[in-house]
């Protein structure tokens, strides 16, 4: 994730008190922003249900597939990358074959779930490189998309980011919960297309996800919902599992949209037995630091997925940019429960179609 104070407008910060108002989910106790303030969601995931076929995609989510992915990632142990070992150290956008290795890695991995997966090249501010967009086409309503995206990139200081930077929180988390997704979701039909997109240039400016938002744009794409997903591992140990939603301020146009998508994610934690493992905060702020900020620019929905950034009870991780954001610091429990989480809005989004089997009966003879 890429900060900087003039990224973060901080003009209000909403958490959900009333019992009968608030996303399912929410927090609603303890200390609060000076800048929090009371207000009811306009429009919820009314009628919520949860699905059995969605609790069985999220119950295969595990902490070990998780774990290994994130050490291949970030250079634990070597990944497989063009049927070679290749131990990916650091993923810095300017690093050429670091970089160019785990957009394949990627990219690989993906087609090997079963789904169609393309580069999408870029060149912005100085960079070139390459994002990474698999596509299930939904069967239904092809023409309406729905996108769970993350940065593959990481960063680490400039004396060492072109060699090492494992970035295993900032942004292998996210990127290992959207290639979980692939896995998953290849398994399923979808009434709405999903697109599972890794960005590079993010740590940048955003510069690969601004070069596909805005041609998204261009072609007239139908983009119903963005869930990015950046730094969702880290939790300090002993502390309450908190993780903080950002959608739009309430003035803003699309603030109604942007919480339509959060209830989703508050119903998602509540339904499937994560509201022990996952204590949500919905703050409807304009900030910048991060790919859904793309799709915002574009005039999408879309919300940002993260770990305790905001809010007196921040806890942010202390490792952040540097060649000690290793697999090792992250809470697995809390990650584990943070991809269920997203997998499941996700999957919502796009509604699951439901497989019709014909049985054909054994024809009866008469004499």
């Amino acid at each position: 994730m890429r900060y900087g104070l003039a990224a973060l407008c901080v003009a209000c910060a909403i958490l959900w008190h009333t019992n009968e108002l608030q996303p399912a989910g929410a927090r609603h106790d303890g200390p609060q922003p000076e800048s929090s303030v009371r207000a009811a969601p306009a429009l919820q995931a009314n009628g919520f249900q949860a699905s059995p076929i969605i609790a069985g995609m999220i119950a295969e989510v595990q902490a070990a597939r998780l774990y290994s992915l994130t050490a291949e990632l970030t250079g634990e142990w070597p990944a497989i990358v063009g049927g070679e070992p290749y131990t990916i150290s650091t993923r810095f956008t300017g690093s050429i074959t670091p970089i160019q290795k785990a957009t394949q890695y990627a990219y690989e991995w993906m087609a090997g779930a079963g789904v169609a997966v393309d580069y999408h090249p870029w060149s912005a501010s100085g960079y070139s490189n390459r994002n990474v967009v698999a596509v299930i086409t939904g069967t239904i309503r092809p023409d309406e998309i729905i996108m769970a995206v993350a940065h593959l990139d990481s960063l680490s200081p400039a004396e060492t980011r072109m060699t090492l930077a494992p970035g295993a929180d900032d942004n292998a988390s996210g990127s290992v919960a959207v290639l979980s997704m692939a896995r998953i979701f290849s398994q399923y039909s979808f009434s709405r297309t999903l697109r599972l997109a890794l960005f590079s240039g993010e740590e940048q400016g955003l510069l690969g996800s601004n070069v596909y938002a805005a041609a998204a744009r261009a072609r007239g794409d139908n983009i119903v919902a963005v869930v990015n997903m950046d730094m969702i591992a880290w939790n300090t140990p002993g502390s309450l599992p908190t993780l903080d939603v950002f959608i739009r301020p309430t003035t803003s146009a699309g603030y109604t949209d942007d919480l339509t998508i959060a209830g989703i994610f508050t119903h998602v934690v509540a339904a499937y037995g994560l509201a022990g493992q996952l204590i949500p905060e919905i703050y409807p702020l304009w900030i910048g630091a991060s790919d859904h900020a793309s799709f915002w620019q574009q005039g999408y929905p879309a919300l940002l997925l993260i770990e305790d950034y905001y809010g007196s009870t921040r806890d942010f991780n202390p490792r952040y940019h540097t060649v000690s954001d290793r697999l090792e610091y992250l809470d697995l429990d809390y990650f584990t429960a943070f991809v269920k989480a997203a997998l499941g809005t996700v999957a919502h989004l796009a509604h699951p179609v439901v497989p019709v089997h014909v049985i054909y009966l054994p024809l009866t003879q008469r004499p």
